[in-house]
């Protein structure tokens, strides 16, 4: 059992993408992980960067992560 260049099965009819109407939804899903990623590394360098007593953060990030950093230099 082997797939054609496409991934789809030899001789199966696959429906085209483009008449799927789940693929709009999964794209915009798929997006949104991205940017839900990229703010979640963006704080995790700014704790970094807090522990280390940097003078520079990055704009973007979670404030929760902030009260957390702070908390816990204030109990360390």
């Amino acid at each position: 059992m082997s797939l054609s260049p496409s991934g789809a099965l030899p001789g199966a009819s696959a429906q085209p993408a483009a008449q799927d109407p789940r693929v709009p939804i999964i794209l915009r899903m798929r997006r949104g992980a991205g940017w839900f990623l990229t703010i979640a590394i963006l704080s995790g360098i700014n704790s970094v960067l807090q522990i280390v007593d940097a003078k520079i953060r990055f704009i973007f990030g979670l404030g929760i992560t902030q009260v957390v950093d702070a908390v816990g230099k204030g109990a360390g």
